[in-house]
């Protein structure tokens, strides 16, 4: 016999050993006793598979909760890009349009910056598009702010709103080009 034979023979031996006693045991109850037992292995079982279910039925609930979520992240992030490029080309519609004005167009952001700028205003100054955005509106309009504010207090009141109302009123402007 092999080494494995024997190993095998032998937990093969303890097994039966451990059954024999078991069924001493079984046999030595009484029938109250053995009714009782199968009784609660019986409700074991049962209670075993209820588990099981109820496991099954909430794990099912939480997969597809979990498809819900997944489907609407994905909704939601197909939505996002789809708004981007919407935006994207808004704002491509906008600067042709702007790029397409007989008129030199100014847009200047909250600072007074200048934020876009047209051809027309590079051909009107004489400088390129990027000069013209590292600069502030208020640089365009120097007499205005030369002659018109004396004051700190009259230096507050600056707007690019103002200074924009002032550019295309009609009048000749002092605007300094090249």
């Amino acid at each position: 016999m092999s080494r494995v034979d024997v190993v095998a023979a032998a937990s093969f031996l303890d097994l039966d050993a451990t059954l024999s006693r078991l069924r001493a045991e079984f046999n030595a109850m009484s029938a109250t006793e053995q009714a009782l037992l199968i009784d609660r292995t019986a409700k074991a079982r049962t209670t075993s598979r209820q588990c099981a279910m109820v496991m099954g039925a909430g794990g099912s609930f939480i997969f597809l909760w979990l498809l819900l979520i997944g489907g609407y992240a994905a909704l939601t992030a197909n939505r996002l890009k789809q708004t981007a490029v919407d935006r994207k080309n808004a704002d491509d519609r906008f600067r042709a349009l702007l790029e397409t004005a007989p008129d030199a167009m100014v847009l200047v952001g909250k600072d007074g910056r200048m934020v876009l700028v047209n051809a027309q205003t590079e051909k009107l100054f004489g400088y390129t598009r990027a000069e013209l955005l590292a600069t502030w509106l208020r640089c365009w309009c120097r007499s205005v702010f030369a002659t018109g504010m004396r004051s700190p207090a009259d230096r507050t009141l600056w707007s690019p709103r103002r200074c924009a109302r002032w550019l295309w009123s009609g009048t000749p402007r002092l605007a300094q080009g090249r």
